[in-house]
């Protein structure tokens, strides 16, 4: 028989395990949203954020449209457009994503003019939730960055055309207008950073760490930026995201030894490379369905054809996961050099762990000692450094 301080034992670790792991399990709530706007037969979706789960979803009538979720959690979650009919001639039908932050006991109503208001972004959604609210602050400054250039940009434009090609004035306003458009690539990061420095205690940090994709150069001020928020906010999965994804960045640094590639070649082969007969070795992460990865394949044949005997080399590392279609974009672009893959999702990839493949076309260039020199190289950048390699 089992001794009656054992089964009490025995139950009270039962118990503690059924608290445990209800602890673990983020809180669910019933949440409506509303909206607004002359969308009528649009479909509206609200959506994960990796779109795998949709919690509603209704069809607008009368310019207005209901959502509700019975059991979901705090977070980011998207509001998700899509329509079969033309906006205009060009466009037989259109979506759009809608980024929300959902909270529970808050209220949300969705304001729009339009379809064509949806598609550029210019809607309100009014909530008495903070961190929706600074999701609102965020969209604005953004906005407000964007449009200020793009009138630039248009001001610029209309200058040149009207001088009719005659320099030097012509090369100067097209210079300007190139240095407007940089600008306006570069308005995601300017944002982040103008947002984090006038904000402090919001799940917005963290998320919008998460989404930079070019934090590797940062991630020391992005880790100190995490350090000053409150222990409720260190406690959120997007600041524990955050600081695993500054981890991983930390690991990537210039300088630092490229980490372990994993997968197998197209004969069935584990990877394995030496780096030390070659001057520069370009670690390219691609996928047979990504068209950007497919467009720039050309140029690294003909960079390749070049200087394969000059110490210049590729790794090509695919994220698909079906093996078949993998091969046959090998076959298709004339890949010839080094070719590896996992073959898996990418909740299952190590790459993906490793290298933070976060999006794709992705590429890191190493020296012979497998240091990492670069990161998101241009093919002419490459041809200017094997250039001097050639001089030397």
């Amino acid at each position: 028989m089992i001794s009656y301080k054992v089964f009490m034992t025995s139950r009270w670790l039962f118990f503690l395990f059924v608290i445990l792991a209800s602890c673990s399990q983020p809180k669910q709530f019933s949440i409506t949203i509303t909206g607004e706007g002359d969308l009528n037969n649009t479909q509206v979706s609200l959506k994960t954020q990796d779109l795998k789960i949709t919690y509603d979803s209704s069809i607008v009538k009368n310019n207005a449209f209901t959502l509700q979720a019975n059991k979901i959690s705090a977070g980011f979650y998207y509001l998700a457009f899509k329509n079969k009919a033309p906006i205009d001639s060009t466009q037989t039908k259109w979506s759009q994503l809608v980024e929300i932050y959902i909270e529970e006991g808050k209220e949300y109503v969705f304001y729009v003019k339009d379809k064509d208001a949806v598609l550029y972004n210019n809607y309100t959604i009014k909530s008495n939730s903070h961190e929706q609210n600074k999701l609102n602050e965020y969209k604005q400054l953004s906005k407000i960055y964007y449009d200020s250039l793009k009138q630039e940009h248009t001001r610029l434009t209309l200058a040149r055309n009207s001088i009719l090609y005659e320099e030097p004035f012509y090369g100067l306003y097209t210079d300007s207008i190139l240095d407007v458009e940089t600008m306006m690539n570069e308005v995601p990061a300017i944002t982040v950073r103008q947002f984090i420095s006038d904000n402090n205690n919001t799940v917005m940090i963290p998320h919008l760490i998460n989404q930079e994709n070019k934090f590797f150069n940062n991630y020391s001020y992005y880790e100190e930026v995490l350090d000053r928020l409150n222990d409720d906010y260190k406690s959120k999965p997007e600041t524990k995201k955050a600081y695993r994804n500054l981890k991983k960045a930390s690991k990537l640094h210039l300088g630092f030894v490229l980490p372990d590639i994993a997968g197998k070649d197209p004969s069935g082969n584990s990877y394995n490379y030496d780096f030390s007969n070659k001057k520069v070795v370009l670690i390219d992460f691609w996928a047979s369905w990504c068209t950007p990865c497919r467009i720039v394949n050309p140029e690294l044949k003909q960079l390749h054809e070049k200087y394969k005997d000059k110490g210049f080399d590729i790794i090509s590392v695919s994220m698909d996961q079906n093996i078949s279609k993998w091969k046959n974009a090998i076959n298709e672009d004339g890949l010839t050099w080094t070719n590896i893959c996992e073959g898996v999702r990418p909740s299952k990839s190590v790459n993906y762990v490793r290298f933070n493949t976060r999006y794709i076309p992705l590429n890191y260039l190493v020296d012979n000692e497998s240091r990492i020199i670069g990161r998101n190289i241009a093919p002419d950048s490459i041809e200017r450094i094997m250039q001097g390699y050639k001089l030397n």
